[in-house]
C-alpha cells in the first residue's frame, strides 16, 4: 500500500458510527493533511478519509475502556478513540 509508505504516522483507532454511535477498528493513516481508514493493511483503497489540516482535538470521554476525541475542523467532525492513552 503506497499510502502506508508514505505514512508520517499509522496505527489502529476506533471511530465511532451509526446511530448507535459503536465503535468500529480500522488501520489508520496520516498522510499529507489526511487522515485514511483502511481495514487492513492489505487494503490498496481506503474505506473512508478526512482532511485533518488546521483541526482541532479534544478529549471527550472514556467508553468501554476506549479514550474518545474529536477532531474537528471546517469540513469535519469526527469522534476517534484508543484503547489506552498514549
Amino acid at each position: 500500500m503506497e499510502l502506508l509508505k508514505k505514512a508520517r504516522k499509522a496505527g489502529y483507532l476506533y471511530m465511532r458510527q451509526g446511530l448507535l454511535g459503536q465503535f468500529k477498528k480500522y488501520l489508520a493513516v496520516i498522510s499529507g493533511d489526511y487522515l485514511y481508514l483502511f481495514n487492513s493493511p492489505q487494503d490498496i483503497q481506503p474505506l473512508d478519509y478526512y482532511y485533518i489540516r488546521d483541526s482541532t482535538m479534544e478529549y471527550t470521554e472514556i467508553v468501554n475502556g476506549l479514550y474518545v476525541f474529536l477532531i474537528r475542523n471546517q469540513y469535519t467532525e469526527v469522534h476517534v478513540a484508543w484503547a489506552k492513552q498514549s
